[in-house]
């Protein structure tokens, strides 16, 4: 019984360095953090701003950035789903 215990314990100690290891992190590369960095200043962030207007200005520029992209995902949606091309047809003959 010790030696089941023994081998669980080490069994579960190797196993745990892998498990753990096999998260991803993704990362933003630098050409995205470039855009995402443009987009917000075409919104009306400044990156030379106030240190004082910091968390303000970055929340109004974000905010603008979603309602820009909610109206573009609006437009491109239909509220009336897609066409049908199916038939029917009732009675017997």
């Amino acid at each position: 019984m010790k030696m089941l215990v023994n081998m669980l314990f080490i069994v579960s100690a190797c196993t745990l360095p892998v498990a753990s290891s096999a998260q991803s992190t993704s990362s933003a590369t630098r050409a995205q953090v470039k855009a995402d960095l443009s987009q917000l200043e075409a919104a009306g962030y400044d990156i030379a701003g106030s240190d004082l207007d910091y968390p303000d200005n970055l929340k109004s520029a974000e905010a603008k950035l979603a309602a820009q992209q909610e109206r573009k995902s609006r437009a491109t949606q239909s509220g009336y789903g897609s066409t049908s091309n199916g038939t029917s047809s009732s009675g017997a003959r």
